[in-house]
């Protein structure tokens, strides 16, 4: 659901306030979460971890891949 959330945003560069913007769709998603931004933090730290987004620091990413 991440990756889908990244490239709606539509640019190879974003911040994790661009993502947290769609906040919305994950908690259609996972009603019962409570902790979606922390929960959006760890999807980007294991998207990071798979080499498919980088983390410039600050808050802002890069996407690796093309659509």
């Amino acid at each position: 659901m991440t990756l889908n959330v990244i490239e709606k945003i539509g640019s190879m560069e974003f911040t994790l306030a661009d993502v947290n913007q769609y906040e919305y769709i994950f908690q259609k998603a996972y009603p019962s979460n409570e902790t979606i931004q922390a929960s959006i933090r760890r999807n980007l730290q294991e998207l990071r971890d798979l080499g498919l987004v980088k983390f410039d620091g600050n808050g802002r990413y890069k996407r690796l891949w093309k659509v």
